[in-house]
């Protein structure tokens, strides 16, 4: 067999260069292209007859002011290049993934060679999607399996973990921390005269009303059929009292309407405080579920608190 000579082996090389689906380009000392196959140029959205010649900033600030090629994902050129060239040469090898404009994801390797940059890039669209396909599959499992599945809330499940954690925090900052358990009066009454679906939207209508007045650090879930739970960081039982207050007329002040009919709903509220004495998540759960029971049983429609 014979022995491929040098020019031989460099023909078939470029031949390879031109008729591979990757991306190749080689740069010289100054960060000039001095080399390039089509698929590169597609990279910069720029003609492969017009890129040699044209530096790496060159390339990026076509992409920047035409808004193809590489996705430059900021309102301001300067401080992007800035970090983009005190990587691109950094060291003899380098490889990292971007995206481009229209949608298409590419792995990118960088070799240097005395200076000269040699850059390589694979076409990875079709995983990059199977990837953001798994991440989001796993964010919805992951949602379903801390919300209520009804009314978009927390679960009972969830809410405990976060609550937990939150409660960790108040005690180690020696904070204030109210629980807040409301449960809807007489709510067998409404499924049974106005039907199952009327329950729902009840359910669904009164978690977005106190939903509207919630803090951004509250946390609020479903815990039960009718019984919801806050918990409120960095909050006094006065200053509980007041914010269930507030619920408490979103809940009553306005009739619930479903198909066109008027449904009255109250609920009954009970609190509890974690402060001075940080005590356990249980331990506040109990006591606002007393507190709650006594409210059920002197009247509903009522607020009850831990006794000063």
């Amino acid at each position: 067999m014979d022995t491929l000579k040098r020019p031989e082996i460099n023909a078939i090389i470029a031949q390879a260069f031109t008729q591979t689906n990757d991306a190749i380009g080689i740069f010289d000392p100054d960060d000039v292209v001095i080399y390039n196959n089509d698929p590169f140029a597609e990279i910069f959205g720029i003609d492969p007859a017009k890129i040699v010649g044209n530096s790496f900033v060159e390339l990026i600030t076509h992409c920047f002011n035409t808004k193809s090629g590489i996705n430059v994902e900021s309102d301001e050129l300067a401080p992007w290049l800035k970090v983009a060239l005190s990587k691109r040469r950094s060291s003899p090898f380098r490889s990292f993934e971007t995206d481009t404009v229209d949608g298409r994801w590419y792995r990118i390797t960088q070799l240097l060679v005395d200076d000269y940059l040699f850059m390589y890039a694979t076409d990875i669209t079709n995983s990059k999607n199977i990837e953001f396909e798994l991440i989001n599959t796993q964010k919805r499992l992951e949602e379903l399996a801390s919300t209520d599945f009804m009314t978009g809330i927390y679960n009972r499940r969830h809410f405990n973990r976060l609550a937990e954690t939150e409660l960790e925090r108040c005690e180690r900052n020696q904070l204030h921390a109210s629980l807040v358990l409301i449960d809807i009066d007489f709510f067998k009454r409404i499924n049974d005269k106005f039907g199952h679906a009327a329950g729902d939207a009840v359910l669904i209508e009164l978690t977005q009303r106190i939903k509207s007045a919630l803090r951004s650090y509250d946390i609020f879930a479903r815990i039960g059929g009718e019984e919801f739970a806050l918990l409120l960081p960095e909050t006094t039982t006065d200053d509980a009292v007041k914010i269930a207050a507030r619920y408490q007329e979103k809940i009553s002040g306005t009739p619930f309407i479903f198909e066109k009919q008027q449904i009255l709903v109250t609920a009954s509220i009970g609190i509890s405080e974690s402060y001075p004495a940080i005590k356990t998540l249980d331990y506040i759960l109990k006591s606002a579920d007393e507190n709650l029971y006594i409210a059920k049983q002197t009247g509903r429609n009522k607020i009850v608190c831990p006794p000063e």
